[in-house]
């Protein structure tokens, strides 16, 4: 009989939620433990809260996706600019 660790690790990484401190990573943290269920979901879960544990990572990787999803609304406005304008893509 084999036993499945996934509940103990996940109340495991419940208390150790408590010690992350960045506001989004924590609230990342809390959705992966709601929705992992695979044995590779507790792995990369793991390695988030590893990562997440520095609040200069979690900081770093934040600011990260919002400049990278103010990058991509900026092409996407070039794009439909130019769209408005009559402009056509030259091949």
């Amino acid at each position: 009989m084999t036993v499945d660790p996934k509940p103990y690790i996940r109340q495991i990484l419940r208390v150790d939620l408590e010690s992350i401190t960045h506001p989004k990573a924590r609230e990342c943290l809390k959705f992966g433990l709601l929705n992992a269920t695979t044995d590779e979901d507790f792995l990369s879960l793991i390695e988030t809260f590893y990562f997440f544990s520095s609040e200069a990572n979690a900081a770093r990787f934040f600011e990260s996706v919002e400049m990278a999803q103010e990058n991509s609304r900026d092409s996407i406005g070039a794009v439909n600019l130019d769209g408005e304008l009559g402009k056509e893509e030259s091949e």
